[in-house]
This record gives C-alpha cells, sequence and structure tokens, in this order.
C-alpha cells in the first residue's frame, strides 16, 4: 500500500518514525535519566534525614514518655503518701474526738450523779443537825435529872441556903466565924446594913 504522499508505503514510514522517536528517546531518555538519578538521590538522601528525623523524634517521645511515666508515679507515690498520711490524721482526730465524747460523757454522768446527791446530802446534814440538837437537848432536860451531880447538889444546897430567911448551914459558920473574926462571912443582914451606911 502506497502512501499518497511522497509515494512510500507506510510501513516504512512508520518503522522510520519509529525509529526516529527511538533515537529521540535515546538522546532525550539519558539526560532524563540522569536528571531521574538525581532526583531519586536527592530524594533518598531527604528520605534518609527524614527517617533520621522521625528515629531522633521517635527518641525523644519515648524518653518524654518514661520521663512522664516516672513523674506520674512518682506522682501516684506522693498522693498515695498524702492520703495514708491524712487518714491516720483522721484516725487521730477520731480518737481525740471519741476521747473527748467520753470525758463528756463522764462529766455529765458525775454531774448528774452529784445533781442527784446533793439534795439528799443537804437532807441528811440538815437532819443530823436537827437530830444532834434534839439529841443534845434531850439530854440536857432529861439527862440532869436522871444523874446525881455533887456539884449539882451543892449548887442547890447553896442557892437554898442564900435565898433562905434563916440559913441553916450558913449559921455553923457563923458560929465559928464569931470565934475568929477573919474568916467570918458577912451575914445578908450586915452586908445590908453596911450598904446602907455606904450610901
Amino acid at each position: 500500500m502506497k502512501h499518497p504522499l511522497n509515494g512510500r508505503p507506510l510501513r516504512g514510514r512508520l518503522l522510520m518514525a519509529t525509529t526516529l522517536a527511538a533515537v529521540v528517546a535515546l538522546i532525550v531518555g539519558c539526560d532524563e535519566n540522569h536528571r531521574v538519578a538525581e532526583t531519586a538521590e536527592r530524594a533518598a538522601e531527604r528520605q534518609a534525614a527524614q527517617n533520621a528525623e522521625v528515629v531522633r523524634l521517635n527518641r525523644e517521645v519515648a524518653e518524654g514518655t518514661r520521663r512522664l511515666v516516672e513523674a506520674d508515679a512518682e506522682a501516684r507515690r506522693e498522693l498515695a503518701a498524702a492520703q495514708r498520711q491524712l487518714q491516720e490524721e483522721r484516725c487521730e482526730i477520731a480518737t481525740q474526738r471519741d476521747a473527748l465524747e467520753g470525758e463528756r460523757k463522764a462529766m455529765a454522768r458525775e454531774r448528774r450523779t452529784v445533781s442527784l446527791w446533793a439534795p439528799v446530802v443537804t437532807g441528811l446534814a440538815s437532819l443530823l443537825a436537827i437530830t444532834t440538837l434534839g439529841v443534845f437537848c434531850w439530854s440536857l432536860l432529861f439527862g440532869l435529872r436522871h444523874e446525881s451531880d455533887p456539884h449539882e447538889a451543892l449548887s442547890e444546897l447553896l442557892v437554898t441556903e442564900l435565898t433562905a430567911p434563916r440559913p441553916m448551914c450558913l449559921a455553923v459558920e457563923r458560929e465559928q466565924a464569931d470565934d475568929d473574926p477573919s474568916t467570918a462571912l458577912p451575914s445578908p443582914d450586915n452586908s445590908q446594913t453596911e450598904q446602907e451606911v455606904i450610901h
């Protein structure tokens, strides 16, 4: 088959176009391969740098994570210690509160006991005082009558002799006093006479 242009067959032209394209591609391809190789090399270098950066970042993240875990563990230990200390303080406060409550209850019981016993003790003291006074008065009134005290008999005799118009015992003494004037007792009549003389 012949092409209308130049009268050459199409197959020959195609072959020639393909050869020409291959030569052009080889010329362009060599230059292109060199550029592609440089680009690939630069891309590989960039990839290696990025990989190194990723490794460095991963190391930093791992170190930061390790420090964070350690700090978290330390914070948990401190929190646990603070909670234990708080629990101990709460227990101590509860113990002190219970002791204070026990003391308050004991004081309240003591006050109740004192308030209950105070009227009883006061009443018993009053009863004892009244009873003692009654026994004392009873002994004064009735006890002296039954006892024979020599002083009481002498006192009664003396009162009787002093108040009698003619004393009997004092008369004997007057007779003895007449014999001894220094020991003589004044008679009631004489003493009245002497008092009248004085006035």
